[in-house]
């Protein structure tokens, strides 16, 4: 529907049904159905079969552009370039035409519906914080220290996709029509519904997926195997380590308490070196540590944190394993070993 009134527009004509016109769609509108009463009986008939429809939950099976252009030829254009149906052409054909109509109304509306609300939201916690968020199709998700989580504030199509830089623990509300997609900077997490963490930061030097219930498939193209795998498929209380200096996957059989207790205020250190250990206690507690002997970095410790302890009771605790000396100025820790 042009401003002359002199030509029909399905996306005007779309907004109207929807109740989504802007008031000067309304305004022609109400200007071109008031100057022809076919144009009025026109958009009745219309109107009859949009209600009547329903919602096409399987429009997208249909080619819509097909549809399109067999309305269009079956309608005539007048020499005042009024378009108009002829009433034995609806007669005989009404049924099917309108058929087609609605079809490409809706794709309409759900085209300019995805657009309008469809949107990502990124949760970002910096060292130190952690948050949880609960997506629209009630996935709860925990975000670790130091890490972004983008996702879509509703789910369209076929898969529901969220994008993954840092930490989080995921509870995934089961749908066995739409799987759940974690995307990482180089591997793909898929589930259907399950509990399972990833720790995917840029500086690690591998990507940890811990699965704590259910079934979840690892894929990326970039993994290599004697095998030439490109994806795994985890089991309860395995992890899957990739390795992203030779995009290999390593997977074990672990203690998944040891990988998931940060959503509830604890880290489990299980024989890491210090070095693996000081890169944790620095996104946990905001603050950098400098290690100053090389082999400190190699030295093993299995101990426990719990949030609500300082940094410095922390130290002390792996003093008793090794003995060390630190200094704390602002938010940069030195230790040396004795």
């Amino acid at each position: 529907m042009e401003k002359d009134s002199k030509h029909f527009d399905w996306v005007a004509i779309a907004n109207i049904l929807s109740d989504e016109a802007t008031p000067e769609e309304k305004q022609i509108f109400d200007k071109w159905i008031s100057s022809n009463n076919k144009n009025k009986a026109y958009f009745n008939d219309l109107k009859i079969i949009w209600n009547k429809s329903g919602t096409l939950s399987e429009y997208d099976l249909i080619d819509v552009n097909t549809a399109k252009e067999k309305v269009k030829r079956k309608i005539k254009i007048r020499d005042n370039n009024k378009f108009f149906i002829s009433r034995k052409l609806l007669k005989v054909a009404s049924v099917f035409v309108f058929v087609f109509i609605i079809i490409w109304l809706t794709y309409a509306i759900f085209e300019k519906a995805s657009n309008k609300h469809f949107q990502y939201i990124e949760s970002v916690t910096k060292n130190g914080e952690k948050a949880q968020v609960v997506l629209s199709d009630g996935t709860k998700i925990w975000i670790n220290s130091g890490s972004i989580l983008k996702y879509p504030d509703v789910f369209t199509g076929k898969n529901r996709e969220v994008f993954l830089e840092g930490e989080a623990f995921f509870d995934v509300s089961h749908n066995k029509n739409k799987p759940f997609i974690i995307t990482t900077s180089l591997i793909q997490v898929e589930v259907l519904g399950t509990k399972f963490n990833i720790s995917s930061y840029p500086d690690d030097e591998t990507i940890e997926t811990t699965l704590v219930a259910g079934t979840v498939k690892i894929t990326s193209k970039n993994i290599k195997s004697k095998s030439g795998k490109e994806n795994y498929i985890l089991k309860p209380n395995e992890k899957a380590t990739f390795l992203k200096n030779d995009n290999t996957v390593i997977i074990d059989e672990v203690i998944t308490k040891y990988y998931t207790s940060w959503k509830d205020g604890s880290l489990f250190f299980n024989n890491e070196t210090f070095e693996k250990i000081a890169k944790r206690l620095e996104r946990w507690y905001d603050l950098e540590i400098e290690l100053t002997n090389s082999e400190l970095k190699y030295n093993k410790y299995t101990c426990v944190v719990d949030k609500d302890k300082t940094i410095e009771h922390v130290l002390n605790l792996l003093n008793i394993c090794t003995p060390i000396e630190y200094s704390i100025k602002r938010k940069t820790i030195t230790i040396k070993q004795k």
